[in-house]
């Protein structure tokens, strides 16, 4: 008998069992909660079988194809305590399991930015708190800054602008240090520092061009020890902003992430007005002459230039890994009403992020690009308040009315008509905004803890403000006005270089990390303008430039330079004894010839009470510091050019006479070739301490 008979079925019966054990695998999903609000949970790292997978935006996991068995499921996500739960996986067969997870208290391990480094949180002598994205405000968020209000001892964070969505936000650090410089802290974000108080936009808020989703977290620097690495620049304090970019993402194909909302505002308190008739009361009671003037109508003038505000916000995320590398690609669009018309903020962004090793992991790649485009929309100044006085007898519109049809006192006293303002009056805003950075890291193999790094960095804005107020509104023609148009485009490109080598390194007792480097960092805005008032005709609006009686162009050109050298070191002694000592030196265009370059010092020390012997009882005791620091900080938040004499030319309004002849003027303008920057010098002693593995902590 032959061979080849009993081959076959050998060979049938292998596929046969290839088959089946192919076959015995099974499913496993399951939904993520937290356990004190019951919200779902994103982006939980679900481990089973050497497989790792994130929960979605509903807290939702599937791991297809597991192996049959019984696995440790773990559940992981920053902020909450780790889970661990033991699952049986049934061939052919969807495993289902909820888990909730429980907050954990802030650990003392967790790694914050300190400003051209990192540290662990328990090592800190300076006064340094971060926000991570799990701590943000939730809710509607408009601005970046909302995502930390009321979350940062000492960090005040206020609306500087009526409420109008998107609005200015002013942040002060433990209050005011300048006089006559900006308060405002130094930005940092990704790496690259902003302008003071965050740069360029012809909105309301800089930082409006960032997408709150694309935040990953907050870092604020608060007292001098902590600031000084930033030198002249970090008297108000500095918030360090980090982007989100693929770090943490399991490796695999795409995740596609999406959120949205949708919101509602109304006014939900006014203030108490006088309706008509009341109004005609008055008036009958306390100058009933006046009673033939009034009108007909009963007009709440204030829920004329009100409405009910509708916003959204929608962010789709792309993010993938492979073992050596990762990205984040998302897309934002946001629009919001104001509860005032004529009043709306929109934003559309674009971030990406991308994480790369190449080299045995000896180098760390590292891009972020950011942009945005907004736009405002500006309510024309003065309609609350117009609202607010204007008689509620009157109509709103008149149909003989020379002031676009709108009825207007013809007192130039009386109030205007607010609806007529919001109709007549344009006023927007365009800020094309984008920040990117690509930094390197590379770990040196003969020495073991030296790395060197380098980034290069850049800021581009791109803006215009359009304004045009016809000559038939009321208040142009009151004034003399009689038709105004203006239009200013102000750009700016900022670059920076950063370069620093780290040395760190842990012994039996000691423990050092140094970092020294090169700082340089350019700005320059150009910020072309005109204006034009008397308009001959109001046919092109917002969109052409008539002929006018009065037209005045303006071109103003600022550029500066900060060169600096910087240096830090961090010493700890049997993890009790800590001490920090930075200095920067900047060399600054800002400054006069004889105050070119300024050196900023700190120093800080720390003892940790609760490693010594004699508290080796205190077993509830987690985290006792004292801290005790001195820096110096400068502010360099004005004008530049102020060392040197500038020539002003005056308008035809400012001219001189000569019998019979008009001369324009040229005048200098004050010097100061001293000037320096803004010194601030602080102390500050703090304690830092947890009970009962930090599930109590503070400082």
């Amino acid at each position: 008998m032959s061979r080849f008979p009993h081959l076959l079925v050998a060979l049938i019966a292998v596929v046969m069992c290839a088959g089946q054990l192919q076959a015995q695998t099974g499913t496993v999903s399951g939904r993520i909660t937290d356990d004190a609000t019951l919200a779902a949970l994103t982006d939980v790292e679900v481990t089973v079988a050497g497989r790792t997978v994130a929960s979605d935006v509903d807290g939702r996991f599937v791991l297809t194809n597991v192996p049959a068995g019984v696995y440790r499921l773990l559940a992981t996500r920053l902020g909450y305590r780790d889970v661990e739960e033991t699952i049986t996986v049934l061939p052919n067969e969807t495993t289902t399991i909820e888990i909730v997870m429980v907050p954990a208290p802030i650990g003392l391990e967790e790694i914050v930015a300190i400003g051209y480094g990192q540290e662990q949180k328990r090592d800190l002598t300076g006064v340094v708190d971060e926000v991570p994205r799990e701590a943000f405000n939730t809710g509607r968020i408009t601005t970046a800054e909302e995502l930390i209000q009321a979350k940062v001892a000492g960090v005040q964070v206020t609306e500087d602008n009526g409420g109008e969505p998107g609005g200015g936000i002013s942040i002060r650090i433990r209050g005011a240090t300048s006089v006559t410089s900006s308060n405002e802290p130094l930005y940092v974000i990704d790496g690259v520092p902003l302008q003071i108080g965050g740069g360029l936009s012809s909105g309301r808020n800089p930082l409006n061009f960032l997408n709150p989703d694309d935040i990953e977290s907050f870092t604020v620097l608060k007292d001098a020890s902590a600031t000084a690495i930033y030198g002249s620049q970090g008297a108000n304090g500095v918030v360090i902003i980090t982007t989100r970019s693929g770090s943490g993402t399991a490796a695999g194909g795409p995740q596609v992430t999406y959120r949205g909302n949708f919101s509602g505002s109304n006014v939900t308190g006014r203030p108490d007005i006088m309706n008509a008739t009341q109004f005609r009361q008055t008036v009958d009671e306390q100058a009933p002459e006046l009673l033939a003037i009034l009108g007909a109508e009963d007009t709440n003038w204030r829920k004329e230039v009100e409405q009910s505000a509708f916003g959204q916000e929608h962010s789709l995320a792309v993010a993938g890994a492979t073992e050596k590398m990762n990205y984040r690609l998302s897309l934002g669009y946001f629009n919001q009403q104001g509860v005032v018309r004529a009043s709306k903020n929109e934003r559309l962004s674009l971030s990406l992020g991308y994480n790369q090793l190449l080299f045995d992991d000896r180098l760390r790649l590292q891009a972020n690009i950011l942009g945005a485009r907004n736009e405002d929309q500006f309510t024309p100044g003065g309609v609350l308040g117009n609202a607010s006085n204007f008689a509620p007898t009157q109509p709103i519109e008149d149909p003989d009315s020379p002031y676009g049809g709108f009825f207007e006192w013809e007192d130039p006293l009386a109030a205007n008509n607010p609806v007529g303002e919001l109709n007549l009056v344009y006023d927007r805003g365009t800020t094309y905004r984008s920040i990117g950075n690509a930094t390197g890291e590379y770990f040196f193999g003969f020495l073991d803890g030296l790395s060197a790094t380098a980034r290069l960095g850049y800021v581009v804005t791109n803006s215009e403000r359009r304004t045009f107020a016809p000559s038939i509104a009321k208040f142009q023609a009151e004034t003399g006005r009689n038709g105004t148009i203006s239009r200013s485009n102000p750009t700016e490109f900022n670059w920076l270089f950063d370069g620093y080598a780290t040395y760190a390194q842990n012994w039996e007792r000691h423990a050092l990390d140094v970092t020294g480097g090169y700082a340089y960092q350019q700005w320059r805005t150009e910020s072309p303008s005109f204006f034009a008032q008397q308009l001959s005709s109001d046919l092109l609006g917002p969109n052409g430039i008539p002929a006018a009686q009065l037209e005045r162009t303006f071109l103003n050109v600022d550029e500066s330079r900060l060169a600096s050298w910087f240096a830090r070191a961090n010493y700890t002694y049997k993890d009790r004894y800590l001490i920090t000592g930075t200095i920067r030196a900047d060399g600054s265009s800002k400054f006069g010839a004889d105050n070119q370059w300024a050196t900023f010092p700190s120093v800080a020390v720390a003892w940790r009470l609760s490693q010594e012997g004699f508290m080796e009882s205190a077993d509830w005791l987690s985290d006792l510091k004292l801290r005790l620091s001195y820096g110096s900080n400068g502010n360099q938040a004005f004008a530049s050019y102020q060392q040197y004499k500038d020539y002003v030319f005056g308008d035809p309004l400012t001219q001189a006479q000569f019998g019979t002849e008009f001369v324009s003027t040229i005048r200098p303008s004050a010097v100061d070739p001293n000037i320096k920057w803004e010194e601030t010098s602080s102390w500050n002693f703090g304690l830092d301490y947890g009970f009962w593995d930090n599930r109590l902590a503070g400082s």
